[in-house]
């Protein structure tokens, strides 16, 4: 097994589980070094995916939110707005230069 280095930074729980008696919800801090997990129990919940970074799981979240954001407007919006009738115009007429009378001989 490739030695690797330990996760920088917050962790967090991904989904529920129980550690030490405490159960942890996702979200929750994982303080892994005050509970004096060892590096080989750090990693088993990493890759069962049960703890992520504190940084990766806002990443997610925020994905998520833009995401539900989206589909929200989506269903909001309704059906699309008909376009609007243009109204039809008489054509302008020409002026007439001055000077002239209208009667033309």
């Amino acid at each position: 097994m490739a030695n690797r280095a330990l996760p920088q930074g917050p962790l967090v729980a991904r989904k529920a589980f129980r550690f030490g008696g405490k159960p942890y919800g996702p979200g929750d801090a994982f303080p892994w070094r005050r509970l004096s997990c060892s590096e080989r129990k750090l990693r088993v919940l990493m890759s069962g995916n049960y703890l992520t970074t504190k940084d990766q799981a806002d990443e997610a979240r925020d994905k998520a939110a833009g995401a539900a954001d989206r589909r929200d407007a989506a269903r909001n919006a309704g059906p699309a707005p008909k376009p609007k009738k243009e109204k039809r115009t008489k054509p302008a007429e020409e002026p007439k230069p001055e000077g002239e009378d209208s009667k033309e001989d």
